[in-house]
């Protein structure tokens, strides 16, 4: 396995850039909730590291009575195991850049919420195991923000086009 390293700092601490900082990424240090690392602002919460095993992986909505709105670049790059499912909340709208891309192994469907309002570059993993379902309006997307599975919306759905989206296959849900 490849080990990428990041530069961890103390929130108060100065000098610092992120997400990058003399090209390594860089992040302040999180709070912590079970497997995930995680910061926190007026009114939302990021997920900043995943550290866990999990084959059936759950991302809580909310964390301390706040809601889970984005998850962050590489946020699970340290995952010890890749998700053969992963649920994201209804409170997420935004999956930053390479959040979830290393997960190779999920099968089955992708659901994408519809407060998703942003994909950014490599968010997602490439696979033909699975396909990437949208409950809601096409989001923005970053390049190569998904991978190269079949994309399916939901009826009333609007910004996607068939039979194909940005380039990749795209058709409403059955």
């Amino acid at each position: 396995p490849r080990i990428i390293p990041i530069v961890v700092f103390n929130p108060n601490a100065t000098g610092f850039t992120t997400p990058k900082w003399n090209n390594l990424a860089c992040s302040p240090k999180g709070r912590i909730h079970g497997d995930f690392e995680y910061t926190e602002s007026e009114d939302s919460i990021t997920i900043k590291w995943y550290s866990g095993s999990q084959d059936n992986l759950v991302i809580p909505d909310f964390i301390n009575g706040k809601p889970v709105t984005t998850i962050g670049e590489g946020a699970f790059d340290g995952a010890q195991s890749h998700p053969i499912t992963l649920l994201l909340p209804p409170t997420l709208t935004t999956i930053k850049c390479g959040a979830l891309g290393k997960f190779t192994g999920l099968s089955g469907e992708l659901i994408i919420p519809r407060s998703v309002q942003s994909i950014e570059a490599g968010a997602l993993p490439e696979s033909d195991q699975f396909r990437i379902v949208f409950e809601g309006d096409a989001p923005q997307l970053g390049e190569w923000a998904l991978s190269n599975t079949g994309i399916t919306y939901n009826s009333g759905s609007e910004g996607f086009t068939t039979p194909e989206w940005n380039g990749y296959p795209c058709f409403p849900r059955d």
